[in-house]
């Protein structure tokens, strides 16, 4: 068995002792009247024979509380590694909403990482049990999408801040976006937020407006997307796979409009205030975050951190 990286302590022999006492009275109990599983309850009793952090720790267990089976070991492992890589490189506090989509099920693949501006689990439309593999979760271009819950306009999102990210696993085109939302009166054209890897040929990034706000540039196939407003005269896109260095993109020195006070939509556009899907991806999504804006080092560590995880997590990456 794995070495705990706990030291024996009386706390530690005493939390265990608790958490094999719980078991207990939960198996008598699932005998005795059948309406208790304690197997369910297991989870907790291993995480507590080892020490994670505590987003990663948080995350398996709201896992199980949103309904889904327990997540395997090095699953979990890969989280604590991301976890502890964006405590290092000084990440943590800029990340609102993270979603590293985890394989072995659908629960697990929409319980963000970090929900600090976001719903818990992600609202789930359409999407089945056959759309995940450990490469991520594939819309189809019509009706599948997810609500986060992120509002940007309450996240702290500003003319002068705002940020997200998706790793784009299979690419395809035509009219669609990977995230994104608006609030202005149900018409894409300001107050919104677009991200697209590959728009009908077009990698597009709207911050706030659709037209003075909006980054343009040839698409280059998938991989790792990040764009990032940092100023109000500078907002950037980056790109990164294992064959292209991180590098930046796109560059966009005008704003206009503000941040949505509706809900953010991911696999897909989201016109929240009419209850209207707009614009679903056809694309395999790996990664979803939304954040503070990041500048070119920010990010080249973030994508380092992912590559990484999509690594130790069993998942392909490009």
């Amino acid at each position: 068995t794995r070495k705990s990286r706990w030291p024996a302590t009386p706390q530690k022999r005493k939390l265990i002792r608790q958490m094999k006492s719980l078991l207990t009275i939960m198996r008598r109990a699932n005998r005795e009247r059948g309406g208790l599983k304690a197997s369910r309850f297991r989870p907790l009793y291993l995480l507590a024979k080892r020490t994670y952090h505590a987003l990663a720790s948080d995350w398996a267990l709201r896992v199980l509380m949103n309904g889904g089976p327990a997540l395997t070991t090095q699953t979990v492992m890969a989280a604590d590694q991301f976890c502890r890589e964006l405590d290092a490189q000084g990440l943590t506090a800029k990340m609102k909403a993270v979603n590293i989509v985890a394989p072995g099920s659908l629960t697990a693949a929409l319980t963000p990482l970090i929900k600090t501006y976001s719903i818990d689990p992600w609202t789930n439309y359409n999407f089945v049990s056959a759309d995940l593999t450990a490469n991520g979760l594939i819309s189809n271009a019509s009706n599948k999408m997810v609500n986060t819950g992120f509002v940007p306009s309450i996240a702290g999102f500003t003319t002068g801040n705002a940020g997200w990210t998706f790793y784009v696993y299979s690419d395809s085109s035509g009219l669609q976006a990977e995230l994104g939302g608006t609030s202005a009166g149900g018409f894409w054209s300001t107050n919104c937020i677009w991200g697209s890897s590959n728009c009908n040929g077009s990698a597009i990034n709207d911050c706030y407006s659709s037209s003075t706000g909006r980054m343009a540039v040839a698409n280059s196939g998938a991989g790792y997307y990040s764009v990032n407003r940092t100023a109000t005269n500078n907002f950037k896109a980056y790109k990164a796979r294992s064959n292209l260095a991180h590098t930046q993109i796109s560059t966009l020195s005008t704003q206009s409009g503000s941040a949505p006070n509706q809900s953010m939509a991911a696999w897909g556009g989201w016109y929240m205030n009419v209850g209207f899907i707009a614009y679903p991806t056809g694309k395999r999504l790996s990664f979803v975050a939304f954040h503070d804006g990041l500048t070119s080092a920010e990010s080249a560590a973030f994508y380092a951190a992912i590559q990484k995880m999509r690594t130790a997590m069993g998942g392909r990456f490009v």
